[in-house]
């Protein structure tokens, strides 16, 4: 098993210097598939044997094929009933170890499997192993070579090809219209690096920024046990707040004090939620009227933010729990 290449973060400048693609930044976990004879394996980005967790994704790679090795590259997504990646919907498979289970999921909670790249490609020649593609050809070799495969039939759905363009707009038009996580940005001369993280391959994911209202805040441990672990926020929608999740990052040393210093001359014994949220840590609840700049990656099914980091106190009213939450 190969280690899987990794991305940058984004740098407009370097898209003037070479000639590059772009594909979709899929949300969900990404994964390497082996395939060897009639053996198909698939490894977490940690070199952890996932395999058994996702047999439909080994039943869609037919044996016999003229290939002796063959890696890929990609990313493991659930499917939502709109045909979109849901990345709750995939942790409900993620941590799953009985067979049984597994089985159940794999009805209630479909996955397919995203193939962006082909770091190896065996085949073998007169019983001489031959290296048609290995990770010293460049990426469009690669991809050439990938789409070969797909043409070829030698893959089966629920493993499919990931779609790349030349267009950066489209591209991140497309993205955002379906609520995707973003865009990748691959140059056409890149080599495959396995575990490097570098710059021939460079990610874009979108954020949304929201001004929230803090209800609350939950006890502080280690470092913050003086202070508060992360503020429990919400968004009104007339009279009534409905909770978002919680924010603890986005804090340095400064921002802590002062936000304590805050939240303590607020403390109430109401909680401001129309609908008491389970937090599942001591919480501390405040009177409503502090408004906070939170970025964050995009909304889960239940309506709270993923990955949110604390951007800073503003004097501007909140956001609407309706306009936010639909956009």
């Amino acid at each position: 098993m190969i280690s899987p290449m990794l991305a940058t973060n984004w740098r407009k400048s370097a898209l003037a210097t070479s000639k590059w693609s772009y594909e979709i930044k899929y949300d969900g976990i990404r994964a390497m598939m082996t395939i060897s004879g009639s053996k198909v394996e698939i490894f977490s980005r940690s070199g952890r044997n996932i395999t058994d967790k996702y047999p439909e994704l080994v039943g869609s790679v037919p044996k016999g094929n003229e290939y002796n090795r063959i890696v890929l590259d990609g990313e493991i997504i659930a499917v939502d009933a709109f045909g979109m990646p849901s990345f709750q919907g995939l942790q409900s498979r993620m941590n799953l170890e009985s067979g049984s289970k597994i089985l159940e999921r794999v009805e209630s909670v479909p996955v397919e499997y995203v193939v962006f790249d082909l770091p190896i490609l065996w085949v073998n020649n007169s019983k001489q192993l031959d290296t048609q593609v290995g990770p010293t050809n460049s990426w469009l070799e690669r991809r050439d070579s990938l789409d070969k495969l797909f043409k070829e039939g030698i893959f089966k759905f629920p493993t499919v090809q990931s779609v790349a363009s030349d267009d950066m707009d489209v591209m991140i038009q497309f993205a955002e219209d379906n609520n995707l996580e973003g865009i990748m940005a691959k140059r056409h001369d890149s080599l495959y690096l396995p575990g490097v993280r570098g710059p021939a391959w460079m990610k874009k994911p979108f954020t949304r920024r929201i001004k929230a209202v803090v209800g609350g805040f939950t006890e502080g441990t280690g470092k913050r046990s003086d202070k508060f672990g992360g503020l429990v926020l919400g968004l009104y929608n007339g009279p009534q707040l409905y909770h978002i999740g919680s924010v603890g990052t986005g804090f340095n040393d400064t921002t802590l004090g002062l936000m304590s210093t805050i939240l303590n001359g607020k403390t109430s014994d109401v909680c401001p939620f129309v609908v008491k949220p389970q937090i599942g840590k001591p919480t501390t609840w405040i009177t409503p009227d502090l408004t906070v700049v939170v970025e964050f990656r995009n909304w889960t099914d239940g309506l709270h933010m993923r990955m949110p980091s604390y951007k800073g106190v503003t004097d501007e009213p909140s956001d609407n729990y309706l306009d936010a939450t639909k956009s």
